[in-house]
């Protein structure tokens, strides 16, 4: 009841001067600490790594066990791979995950964080104008999750892991590419379009329709981006738990 009470003083505090935004990633990352406890997670994928900004995150909330993080852009990378240097349970790797092993171009936005192997667009969302704008490309591999797993002997861990991925319109391929390992995961997050900001990207009723059909269940939503004009989310990172292990 004290917490409680704590929390309803804090509200005018938060309203006035913390962003919507700030809450929510607050929000995400309680949540995930407490599922990474409740499944008693030893491993995390962490896909489409960009710099290892959510690995960052991760540590920070008390997560010690191993992080596998893949990101394909070669600059992203390099710089990934620094980071990871001073952590001996961090493995990185310079590739992509999806559902057909290829060699594939990617678009390099002005920032980074946009490059997507999708073609951006803004008829909705002009505040990106700029942000998304495709720089270049880069040919990179792209490879099957569920092989990964097989060639490096985690197959027998997938009941403690945790499968995140970031990959601008590229999630649902990924997880496709995790084949049936995806049915033994623990805890996914990906992120749902409600408006999209590439060409041909899932849209969220088919991105829960997919959870849906391999038995993820919604632990929370939690909103990424909104729209400028009237704060329509512009998608959101869904967190769900296998709904086998109950």
């Amino acid at each position: 009841m004290a917490l409680q009470n704590l929390v309803r003083r804090s509200v005018p505090f938060l309203v006035q001067r913390a962003s919507p935004q700030n809450v929510s990633a607050i929000s995400k990352y309680m949540y995930i600490a407490s599922l990474l406890d409740r499944f008693q997670v030893e491993l995390v994928f962490d896909v489409g790594a960009n710099t290892g900004q959510f690995v960052t995150s991760i540590r920070e909330i008390g997560y010690r066990g191993q992080i596998i993080s893949f990101e394909p852009v070669r600059e992203q990378f390099e710089i990934l791979q620094a980071k990871a240097k001073g952590d001996a349970a961090w493995r990185v790797e310079n590739f992509a995950l999806g559902a057909v092993e290829q060699s594939r171009d990617i678009n390099l936005t002005a920032l980074t964080v946009f490059a997507s192997f999708r073609e951006p667009v803004n008829d909705e969302t002009p505040q990106f104008t700029g942000k998304n704008e495709v720089v270049g490309a880069e040919t990179v591999e792209i490879r099957r999750l569920d092989k990964y797993i097989e060639a490096n002997g985690l197959a027998e861990r997938m009941r403690r892991a945790f499968i995140k991925t970031d990959t601008q319109g590229f999630d649902k391929d990924v997880l496709e590419g995790a084949g049936r390992y995806l049915e033994s995961t623990a805890m996914v997050m990906a992120e749902l379009s409600c408006i999209p900001i590439y060409k041909d990207m899932p849209d969220l009723i088919g991105m829960l329709e997919f959870f849906q059909g391999k038995d993820f269940k919604p632990v929370a939503f939690f909103p990424n981006n909104h729209r400028a004009a009237d704060m329509a989310a512009v998608e959101f990172d869904y967190l769900g738990v296998n709904g086998r292990f109950h």
